[in-house]
């Protein structure tokens, strides 16, 4: 329905500005980021749209976000120029991408699905 759609699109977007938040004026690492966001973004899930077809959009988006992700950066070095590097995290982890992104892109699982 329209309002699921909405209100999985609001969580995204509110998981996302907390990665800001947490990243910026509470100075947390990226792992921990990622630690911290994990459990809001499965109760996001929750909360929206516990259903089966969510959940596998959700991890199909938390694998395959950050993968196309790391070869649009190069994979953190992995592969040469002119594949990748077309624009840079602040504070990489993972080939090229902070690891807080995961559960963010899992949270998009409810709005796609």
């Amino acid at each position: 329905s329209g309002s699921r759609v909405a209100a999985g699109v609001g969580a995204f977007v509110a998981l996302y500005a907390l990665s800001a938040f947490l990243a910026g004026p509470c100075g947390f690492t990226a792992a921990r980021s990622s630690f911290a966001l994990w459990p809001l973004a499965l109760l996001l899930w929750r909360l929206c749209d516990p259903s089966t077809p969510s959940l596998l959009a959700g991890a199909a988006t938390a694998v395959g976000g950050p993968a196309i992700e790391i070869g649009l950066l190069g994979g953190g070095g992995a592969f040469p120029e002119p594949f990748g590097h077309l624009y840079a995290y602040a504070n990489p982890d993972v080939l090229g991408i902070e690891s807080w992104i995961l559960p963010v892109y899992f949270a998009g699982g409810p709005a796609v699905a």
